[in-house]
């Protein structure tokens, strides 16, 4: 069932009130889960065991998640074995 229009807009008042103050940094261009590896001073050799899986395969995970291609849950299960809670918002970029 559609939602009305004073109810849309009033969820989207709301949801404006909530991402406003919502400041995110640049994604770096080696990507996220490098850039947290690297910081954390954790080898591929040691995420990739945590990960069950080769360094090459870790540097592939890395490459497809700075290029934008990562899948959801292999996001997942590198954020979990960095320790890393994974955030997935959609923030509109205009106002309601």
């Amino acid at each position: 069932m559609a939602m009305s229009p004073s109810l849309r807009r009033r969820a989207r008042r709301v949801l404006d009130q909530e991402l406003g103050a919502v400041q995110l940094p640049p994604r770096p261009a080696i990507g996220w889960l490098r850039t947290i590896r690297e910081a954390l001073g954790m080898s591929t050799v040691v995420l990739a065991r945590r990960l069950g899986m080769s360094p090459q395969g870790l540097r592939d995970l890395e490459r497809s998640e700075a290029d934008e291609g990562i899948r959801m849950n292999s996001l997942r299960k590198v954020a979990d074995a960095l320790d890393c809670d994974l955030v997935y918002d959609l923030i509109p970029r205009h106002p309601g």
